[in-house]
């Protein structure tokens, strides 16, 4: 089309070259900085959720190791968390030993018969659930106690260590006395 043929409107619409889009260069040059920013975007996301991941898992963990304590001084008698069996009973009785609380979930009951171990007639407090990818790694055994002045029963103290994929980096250290405090390796 020549410019002497075009009418006003179409002038405005299809004669003008600066009018018809993208070059191919452009494009490319959007494609580029487009594949650059997801690069370094995905990565940097994944590592914020893997430590919004572990903060939530920190935090509930230390708010049910709170509530056990408060509990077990409260009500004047033993509160025991233990690693959930799919059963809704406490899975094992080993009192050593590095085992995964994460993928069954933890109970927290009134341990009236001072066996660590959760029987029909004691009062269930809580059954705490986690999220998947994440492995929950208490260094006790099958399960830890309060007694009624805080403290936690002999050669309970230890440590709850998460871990996601494979990655330490934050713990939880109950002592005897049942204090916990948080410990990062980064």
């Amino acid at each position: 089309m020549d410019d002497s043929s075009c009418t006003r409107w179409q002038k405005q619409c299809f004669c003008r070259p600066e009018a018809r889009g993208f070059s191919l260069v452009e494009l490319l040059a959007a494609c580029a900085v487009l594949v650059v920013l997801l690069a370094i975007g995905i990565p940097s996301y994944n590592a914020v959720t893997a430590a919004s991941r572990e903060y939530v898992t920190l935090s509930t963990l230390y708010g049910v190791l709170a509530e056990a304590r408060s509990t077990a001084v409260s009500k004047k008698s033993r509160v025991t968390l233990c690693r959930a069996s799919p059963l809704g009973a406490c899975m094992g009785d080993a009192t050593s030993g590095a085992l995964d609380w994460a993928q069954t979930g933890i109970l927290m009951f009134v341990d009236m018969d001072q066996d660590r171990r959760y029987s029909a007639g004691e009062p269930l407090l809580r059954h705490i659930s986690l999220d998947d990818g994440i492995s929950l790694i208490w260094n006790r055994g099958d399960s830890l106690t309060y007694e009624p002045d805080g403290t936690v029963i002999g050669g309970s103290n230890g440590t709850f260590q998460v871990l996601i994929a494979d990655d330490l980096s934050c713990s939880l250290v109950v002592s005897m006395m049942g204090r916990v405090r948080q410990q990062c390796e980064r």
